[in-house]
């Protein structure tokens, strides 16, 4: 039951944060892991404020690194998060936690879908977002993971939808970024009654390539929501 309820309650971090440190590190990709992106493949990253012009998939380059801070309650942590390996088939992102030795490798689509996380794989992949992006944007989520370490398998399935542009404040400093709201539901493999209801909202800013901040909820079997809220605190884009 304990790795059923680990397996069901994945999908509670946010597609670019879904790895931290604890969990078990991805195994080394061999054929197929993605290789650095030749220089062709970028887009321009011209001055991004007061832009409000559709958000187009991130040209992402390997070395792009941002640090954000993760908060639960009074506890909080920085990590860092750095693109290892990118081409046209996607991301590997690698994230470290302050003070600590240990670190993980997340697998991503070029859109930020989550590919692989620790002994889990998504199939398709997570759709937290759905490029182009745009105000009142929506698209469906319905990926099957498997945890090939408990031999398990679930489905998540939600939706999510582009709001509205807004001006968003964090210790980075001050970014237009459009809101983002996703709904995901999932159910514990050990107990298809125990459902996982997982409520964020992502504030994503074109200069960043990814969210400035996440808020979210997760609910299982109608407890009291588990809460985090993660800011960013820096970032440095190649």
């Amino acid at each position: 039951m304990r790795r059923a309820r680990a397996l069901a309650a994945l999908c509670a971090a946010c597609a670019c944060l879904a790895a931290h440190p604890g969990l078990a590190q991805t195994p080394p990709a061999a054929e197929g892991q993605p290789k650095p992106a030749a220089a062709s493949d970028a887009t321009s990253r011209a001055d991004p404020r007061g832009d409000t012009s559709l958000l187009r998939r991130p040209a992402l380059q390997t070395g792009d690194q941002w640090i954000y801070r993760r908060a639960s309650g009074p506890v909080s942590r920085a990590v860092r998060q750095t693109v290892v390996n990118v081409n046209e088939q996607g991301i590997s992102l690698k994230t470290e936690e302050a003070g600590s030795q240990d670190s993980s490798t997340t697998i991503h689509d070029r859109e930020w879908g989550l590919l692989g996380s620790g002994y889990n794989d998504y199939r398709p992949a997570l759709a937290y977002y759905s490029f182009p992006l745009y105000p009142g944007k929506r698209w469906g989520i319905d990926s099957r993971v498997s945890n090939f370490g408990a031999d398990q398998s679930g489905r998540m399935k939600g939706e999510g939808r582009a709001l509205d542009w807004e001006v968003v404040d964090v210790p980075a400093g001050r970014f237009l970024s459009l809101k983002i709201e996703v709904v995901i539901e999932t159910a514990d493999p050990g107990d298809p009654k125990r459902v996982v209801t997982v409520r964020e909202n992502h504030w994503y800013a074109r200069e960043v390539l990814r969210p400035v901040r996440v808020e979210s909820a997760t609910t299982i079997a109608g407890e009291a929501a588990s809460r985090e809220t993660i800011e960013l605190l820096s970032y440095t884009i190649e």
